[in-house]
């Protein structure tokens, strides 16, 4: 029998013994304590010189109990928890610089794992995620400022994207398209104007006015530049090109109702 097997025989032993003769250990318990005052003064001495040692036993110990350690830790929490608070600022105050600086290191270094905790926090708590972005938005609104300015700053075309998408649902415009569809129907006219063939800067333009009932759908939407976009308004193709006499330049670019696609 190894020496650990004998300390687990002397344990289970130990404990069936305490089991049956509940009043013979408590009485051999107080007995203990009431002369072991020497003994508990020689005790705290050897742990304080055999460092090593005790953090080796109580890292056996933790990994063979970890229920009861749990419970322990839980308990003494729950008993000190005004004083582990006051104990936990006063050293964040006296360390700040120290801990600031680690947790930028460790969040430049862990970035996705970091992000995916989070996801994976989120998705299993989407009122605690929404409730704990609506208190960050109402402590923090300098940074909620600077981040969204930073955003529309960095993603221009989804800026100009959600604009319209607000206007046609303001309209009560049927249909929807996404951003890939934009991006393929710019493909489609070879990122030029669908009117006067500008490769300039191109908006979304509505073939049927959504003034007019025409839909948000992508096959009610081609590119067009700024010029075309402004000039032709609120009016259809036809009324557009009846407008604009010039338009042989204009491409064969026809209203929905008559087949355009």
């Amino acid at each position: 029998m190894t020496s650990e097997e004998k300390r687990a025989y002397h344990r289970e032993y130990m404990r069936k013994y305490r089991a049956a003769n509940p009043e013979k250990t408590r009485a051999q318990d107080s007995a203990r304590k009431r002369s072991g005052r020497p003994n508990l003064a020689a005790s705290k001495a050897w742990k304080a010189a055999n460092p090593g040692k005790m953090a080796e036993y109580r890292k056996r110990y933790n990994h063979a109990n970890p229920e009861k350690v749990a419970a322990c830790a839980r308990a003494y929490r729950e008993r000190n928890a005004e004083k582990l608070t006051a104990a936990r600022r006063a050293y964040y105050v006296e360390n700040k610089q120290r801990i600031d600086d680690y947790g930028t290191r460790y969040r430049e270094a862990n970035r996705e794992k970091i992000a995916a905790r989070m996801k994976h926090w989120r998705e299993a708590n989407p009122e605690a995620a929404k409730a704990r972005e609506r208190k960050w938005r109402q402590d923090n609104p300098e940074k909620v400022r600077r981040r969204n300015r930073n955003w529309i700053d960095a993603n221009p075309e989804k800026v100009v994207f959600q604009k319209r998408r607000r206007r046609a649902l303001k309209a009560g415009a049927q249909g929807r398209h996404t951003e890939a569809e934009w991006i393929a129907t710019l493909s489609k006219h070879d990122h030029s104007c669908a009117y006067c063939g500008s490769t300039g800067r191109l908006e979304a333009d509505h073939v049927v006015p959504l003034s007019k009932g025409g839909t948000d759908s992508i096959d009610n939407i081609v590119p067009a530049c700024k010029s075309c976009n402004c000039s032709k308004g609120g009016m259809s193709v036809e009324e557009f090109s009846a407008h604009r006499q010039r338009f042989p330049l204009m491409r064969d670019v026809e209203s929905p109702q008559k087949g355009w696609s």
